[in-house]
């Protein structure tokens, strides 16, 4: 169970459709070179809609048990642009990195590999951000693309395709093989 004594059922939900949200933000989003932008103005907008003080998520994330496998790129980002906190961009590598130098852990959850895909992406932002704005600004023509369409991930033998919104996809094949753990 992934509950703790300091996250209602209601928080826990919240901050799931949260992870999934944010993913699907970052995976859409067309602009690399205004990234950080982009997910700055949507994280504000979604924590307006949904009535959540940024301070008070940045704390339901750090509280939850699952912190550092489901949250830690979220963490890192709120970090990163001094969202609900001061900026600590050695705080927000430090939970970028978390993840990605343990991937030797078992998959066991959706919400893990959420958090692993995003974290790569906010580190390669973070790593790269000078070079990605000034390579946002050169002009593709209409049958360039800047990105494949055929991006592809592997974890533990799970491949995604970076580029489709595999969230179910991914849920699916979780649960189906817990099933056959237990």
């Amino acid at each position: 169970m992934s509950l703790n004594n300091y996250t209602s059922k209601d928080d826990e939900n919240f901050l799931k459709e949260f992870l999934k949200d944010f993913y699907r933000q970052v995976m859409k989003i067309e602009d690399k070179g205004n990234l950080k932008n982009i997910l700055k103005e949507w994280l504000q907008n979604f924590l307006s809609q949904n009535k959540k003080e940024p301070k008070e998520v940045l704390n339901l994330m750090e509280n939850h048990q699952e912190n550092k496998t489901w949250f830690s790129s979220l963490i890192g980002f709120f970090y990163e642009c001094g969202i609900g906190n001061n900026i600590n961009k050695e705080k927000a590598f430090k939970f970028y990195r978390l993840l990605i130098h343990n991937q030797n852990d078992k998959l066991i959850s959706m919400y893990q590999l959420l958090n692993i895909i995003i974290s790569k992406y906010l580190l390669l932002f973070f790593y790269y951000e000078d070079i990605i704005s000034s390579m946002s600004k050169i002009s593709y023509s209409e049958n360039e693309h800047a990105m494949s369409y055929d991006q592809f991930e592997n974890f533990n033998g799970l491949v995604i395709n970076m580029c489709k919104d595999e969230i179910n996809v991914m849920e699916n094949i979780l649960i189906q093989a817990l099933m056959k753990i237990n």
